[in-house]
């Protein structure tokens, strides 16, 4: 038998957490993990993805590892690259006590990935972080936006 005192402390808690099954659109806004383990930030209009990323390298300068921030994207299915690719792609950088810094990327694909066609990057530089937080910027089919993202998960 429920007691009366925890049945209304239960319907309070459902009135304001809400105890309705996720709905289509509620799931929608979870996040998504991408197939090269970045945050995917859900692009307008339901096109795709873009899945940023940060990528390490050495270059042949030197032997201490630089980065390039990258977003791939990816049509809806997050395995294949985005058709038409975006333009004016750029990824602005919060950074922990420092101002953002915003990064342009341009078109760099990698022909060994099933997805690389949709690979933008920033140049090489010394790793800013691991984790990036911020927001991305693009046209994609001639609409602009700006989306956040996290990798922190």
């Amino acid at each position: 038998m429920c007691h009366p005192v925890w049945a209304a402390a239960f319907m309070s808690l459902c009135a304001v957490g809400g105890c309705a099954p996720t709905t289509a659109s509620s799931a929608r806004k979870e996040t998504m993990i991408g197939p090269h383990g970045g945050f995917a930030v859900r692009l307008p209009d339901d096109i795709g993805f873009g899945e940023v990323v940060v990528e390490l390298a050495t270059t042949e300068r030197s032997e201490e590892p630089h980065a390039q921030v990258v977003v791939y994207f990816l049509s809806s299915d997050l395995k294949t690259a985005l058709s038409p690719l975006p333009t004016d792609v750029s990824v602005k950088l919060l950074l922990p006590y420092k101002d953002p810094q915003t990064l342009a990327l341009s078109s760099q694909p990698k022909p060994d990935d099933p997805a690389g066609t949709g690979r933008f990057a920033s140049q090489l530089e010394p790793p800013l972080l691991d984790e990036p937080i911020g927001e991305l910027t693009a046209a994609v089919a001639g609409k602009s936006f700006t989306a956040p993202f996290s990798t922190v998960r």
